[in-house]
């Protein structure tokens, strides 16, 4: 399945360097954002939440959504990183030899984005490394999210990991209750 989940453990990167104003632009733009694009795929509009199985073509990318209703969606998936639960690391997939380069696309439009605005936890390489806290991978889904255009992002777990999947272009029969 996923073998783009590594245990090696790097320091923790600095979180905490400033930023110049067009990176906090960026930042606040993007948390602004995510809550209302999780909202729509978790809830109403795209019944993620509620969805009785889903499945992931890795030759294609594509997500499938299936409802207990007969209903369905899909989507174009891109994995943005792995997030351990267990030790709270992280991964870009920019940053994974195991991961194919027509997946990870997103992650490397991510870190075009860190390296144009300086932000320093976008680059972070060399492994997984440490997060302050699991609040911070819904942070970093933000980021994701907006400098990839994206519309959602999807957990799909493996073990006691979590590879985190951007979506865009959704469509099918997303009404039906």
């Amino acid at each position: 399945m996923f073998n783009i989940f590594k245990k090696k453990k790097k320091p923790d990167a600095s979180f905490d360097e400033p930023l110049s104003p067009e990176a906090d632009t960026f930042l606040a733009e993007a948390c602004a954002e995510y809550d209302g694009k999780r909202d729509a795929l978790l809830t109403a509009e795209w019944r993620l939440a509620s969805c009785a199985d889903w499945g992931f073509d890795w030759d294609s990318g594509t997500v499938t959504v299936q409802f207990a209703d007969g209903s369905q969606w899909q989507a174009d998936g891109q994995f943005l990183a792995s997030y351990s639960l267990d030790d709270q690391t992280w991964q870009w997939t920019w940053d994974s030899p195991d991961m194919a380069e027509h997946l990870s696309r997103d992650g490397r439009v991510v870190k075009e984005f860190g390296e144009r605005l300086g932000i320093r936890y976008l680059l972070v390489g060399g492994g997984c490394f440490q997060l302050p806290g699991p609040e911070f991978v819904d942070y970093l889904c933000a980021l994701g999210l907006k400098a990839t255009n994206s519309v959602g992002v999807m957990e799909a777990p493996a073990e006691q990991k979590v590879g985190l999947l951007m979506l865009k272009n959704l469509r099918g029969t997303h009404g039906a209750a």
